[in-house]
């Protein structure tokens, strides 16, 4: 999970989880995670923005503050590609008809050729 691997960008004091830098990703399963909107740079082939509201008792992330050790995160921000789309605090894979360049569009040149081959036939 997302907090576990946050080892490294979180300190501990007086039993809070203390979060080092607001402004620098945590980087999960090779991807940025940034604490807000406000933070979030967009990465070349990342064009699609998530954004997952953390509630203050979820069991892993209700005990994350901001560097003011009273102030907590409103919410987790990371990037999905093109064909992805946001599920859970990650990136699945799109695609089927509705997608650019996918099954539709192949079924919508095969018909064009159709038409134009037998334009030429006849």
């Amino acid at each position: 999970m997302i907090v576990g691997a946050a080892a490294g960008y979180l300190t501990y004091q007086a039993g809070k989880a203390i979060i080092r830098s607001m402004a620098g990703p945590m980087m999960w399963n090779n991807r940025p995670y940034y604490w807000g909107s406000n933070y979030y740079r967009p990465q070349r082939g990342m064009e699609n923005m998530c954004r997952m509201p953390i509630d203050p008792s979820d069991p892993q992330f209700g005990n994350i503050y901001q560097p003011d050790g009273v102030t907590r995160p409103h919410e987790i921000v990371w990037g999905c590609g093109y064909y992805e789309y946001c599920c859970g605090y990650e990136c699945c894979r799109g695609g089927g008809a509705s997608t650019i360049g996918g099954y539709g569009a192949s079924v919508g040149y095969a018909f064009a050729i159709i038409y134009i081959a037998r334009a030429y036939l006849v």
